[in-house]
């Protein structure tokens, strides 16, 4: 199996399991050859989350309809909660503290995690 084809593999198993409390063993063949991988650059994300660090409106944009966003503390309290039903939003982040948060994006087939950092100057 190919190298992108795995990274993908591990990726989807991990958006999907990313809140259970599931250990995960990966084992690499050492003989297979690959390019250099970064998460960043071969993630697949189906959302366009900017800016971030964000400061006042956080944009999402995504290839489906997002049905709720909620932004959640580091130690996992609900700090708001953002209903939507379209597939681009600004969620306003004014009147939340400044800090390292966990943002949750709702669709009718993925639950999608992914940490901002709200910055108020």
């Amino acid at each position: 199996m190919k190298p992108t084809i795995i990274l993908m593999l591990l990726v989807s198993f991990y958006q999907n399991y990313a809140q259970s409390s599931h250990t995960v063993n990966v084992k690499i063949d050492q003989e297979e050859s690959c390019e250099a991988l970064s998460i960043e650059s071969n993630e697949y994300t189906a959302f366009q989350i900017y800016p971030n660090p964000v400061s006042t409106h956080l944009n999402i944009k995504s290839f489906n309809i997002i049905n709720e966003v909620i932004v959640y503390n580091l130690i996992g309290q609900e700090v708001m909660k953002h209903r939507v039903i379209n597939d681009v939003t600004a969620v306003d982040v004014r009147n939340i503290q400044s800090g390292i948060y966990t943002l949750q994006i709702k669709t009718d087939i993925e639950v999608y995690n992914h940490k901002i950092i709200i910055r108020h100057d």
